[in-house]
């Protein structure tokens, strides 16, 4: 595919709160958004926002619609409802469900906006341009790098996905194998709902199913899963166990595209060059910087580590690559630091710290 070619956004000093109860959102929303400088706060429903926007200063919110404990319907009531600087609060509405009424409904509680799923980088970017102020736009653009040698697959769209991450494949192949994890025995777990007659669990199973399908350019699957969900809420029994089996058949063959992508990840290919303290240690520190401002160059730098490292570290280098893929940003520092203490005397395999 072509290289993508964008406007290049960068925010300065912003901190938006992201109200979202679907993990796999939270690390691509996360992901796009420290590409251009917004630190992101997460809360997992609207109760936990309903506090957190009381206890510090966030320039915007991202907020979901539905959401367990208070939704973002509620929420956004409430926040409003505490009048003052939270009556100009900027609130973004993202929701799958995108309709006039959805739009009607969230402008009657005080909701800024809305963005439908899945996530679109380049609207969010300019939306948020909006309310956020000091953005700066390098007009002649920029071009996001879609690997041209990514596997074409036949149930997911490939390109669609990689552009939603901005070309990073490895991000993406993470994203890939926690859907795959994560939905493995959801068309179970549907049936089980069902069976029980538990449409409010079927509508959020459904729900995040649909989603997460449309960020990783499973549109077949998206819809299957958008049908499902709509009859649950409608709480039409016959109409949701028809519509299993679609997507029963979807969903195997997205999750076996996955692990057949899984499989051609070519071998490492051994360190490039022999090990070199000075240059080691100026990238294990650009590398500390990345984690907490652009997850995605993170991962893609954490790879030339590996070759760059070759023996060295060698047990350091698997740690880091589980924590970061577990995004497990606390961990990876910890593995950082030890590093850092022991770069001018490498020994092979877990350092101690000296």
């Amino acid at each position: 595919m072509d290289n993508l070619i964008a406007k290049k956004w960068h925010f300065k000093d912003k901190l938006v709160l992201l109200v979202e109860d679907n993990d796999l959102v939270h690390d691509l929303v996360r992901t796009i958004m420290e590409r251009v400088g917004v630190d992101i706060d997460i809360c997992m429903n609207g109760a936990e926002a309903l506090e957190a926007v009381q206890n510090k200063n966030y320039d915007a919110v991202l907020m979901d619609i539905q959401m367990p404990v208070m939704d973002g319907l509620e929420a956004t009531h409430e926040i409003r409802q505490l009048g003052g600087a939270m009556l100009e609060l900027p609130i973004i509405a993202m929701s799958a469900n995108f309709t006039a009424e959805d739009i009607e409904m969230g402008r009657k509680v005080g909701m800024t906006t809305h963005l439908g799923k899945p996530v679109d980088k380049e609207l969010l970017y300019a939306t948020l341009s909006r309310y956020l102020g000091n953005s700066s736009i390098n007009e002649a653009g920029y071009r996001t790098n879609i690997p041209t040698d990514f596997p074409q697959l036949k149930h997911i769209d490939t390109n669609d996905g990689l552009a939603r991450v901005a070309g990073n494949a490895k991000f993406y192949r993470v994203m890939l194998s926690n859907f795959r994890q994560k939905y493995l025995h959801a068309v179970s777990e549907l049936t089980e709902y069902f069976q029980q007659q538990n449409f409010e669990q079927a509508v959020v199973l459904s729900h995040n199913i649909k989603g997460n399908a449309g960020n990783l350019g499973a549109r077949v699957l998206h819809r299957y899963a958008a049908g499902i969900e709509q009859a649950s809420k409608e709480e039409d029994l016959d109409l949701a166990i028809s519509l299993l089996p679609a997507l029963q058949s979807e969903m195997s063959a997205v999750i076996h595209n996955i692990e057949t992508l899984a499989t051609d990840i070519e071998p490492n290919q051994g360190p490039i060059g022999t090990y070199n303290a000075e240059i080691y240690a100026v990238k294990i520190s650009r590398l500390t910087t990345l984690l907490d401002t652009d997850f995605g160059e993170a991962m893609n730098l954490l790879e030339e580590l590996q070759q760059v490292a070759g023996n060295m570290f060698s047990e350091e280098m698997k740690l880091l690559d589980n924590y970061m893929a577990g995004f497990d940003v606390d961990a990876a520092h910890s593995i950082l630091e030890t590093i850092q203490k022991n770069i001018k005397n490498p020994r092979v395999g877990v350092m101690e710290d000296e």
